[in-house]
Parts: structure tokens; C-alpha cells; sequence
């Protein structure tokens, strides 16, 4: 398990993960009896000192990209941190994160986190 987020409401839950394998997740999860769905999401690295996210989020908004959700991770305090975003549109973020010069991490690098 990489990050975990549980919300709840009277009715339901929602549990999000990141997890090195998703696949296996998935069938755990489904094959218990709990309802699953599999969500593309964008990590990047940020070097983690104050205003980074800042900077990201307003780029982002300044192109009108929404933000449903982030996750925020970081492993050693006063190096890079990990941002896990689901957004509205991801091909367009790519694209403009790419272009700002903004580290994408692939699945492979969050797994090996």
C-alpha cells in the first residue's frame, strides 16, 4: 500500500488507494464483495519546500483543468515529494505538466516508492 484515503458517508464508504499492484488489489477487493472500480490518476514529484503545489495547482487552474482529488506523499522531509492527481482532463494535464517542465512518475517509479 502506497497511500490510503477512506471517506464515509451514513449510507457508504469510499475507500482510494494507490497500491504497487492494482491488478491484484482489484480482484482481492471485487472477490470479497465490495464494489471496485480502477481510476487513471497523474503522480508527480515536486521538490517539497513551500509554494511547490502551490505553483501546480495554479497552473492547473489557470487552464481550467479540475481537480476531483490528490493524494500527497512525502518519503524523505527536505527532498522530493509525490503528488497523485485524479483530474478532469488527463491528456490535457499531461500535456501542460510536460510542457512546465514538471516531473510525470510513471507506474513503475510510484511502485518502487
Amino acid at each position: 500500500m502506497i497511500s490510503l484515503s477512506i471517506a464515509d458517508t451514513t449510507q457508504f464508504g469510499i475507500m482510494r488507494g494507490i497500491v504497487s499492484d492494482y491488478e491484484k488489489a482489484f480482484d482481492l477487493v471485487t472477490k470479497a464483495g465490495y464494489t471496485a472500480k480502477l481510476t487513471d490518476v497523474l503522480a508527480v514529484s515536486i521538490c517539497d519546500e513551500p509554494g511547490k503545489l502551490a505553483q501546480i495547482l495554479r497552473l492547473l487552474a489557470d487552464h481550467r483543468i479540475g481537480i476531483d482529488y490528490l493524494y500527497s506523499s512525502v518519503k524523505n522531509q527536505g527532498h522530493d515529494a509525490m503528488i497523485v492527481f485524479r483530474v478532469e482532463d488527463t491528456r490535457q494535464a499531461i500535456q501542460l505538466l510536460k510542457d512546465n517542465n514538471i516531473k510525470l512518475l510513471s507506474q513503475e517509479e510510484v511502485k518502487s516508492l
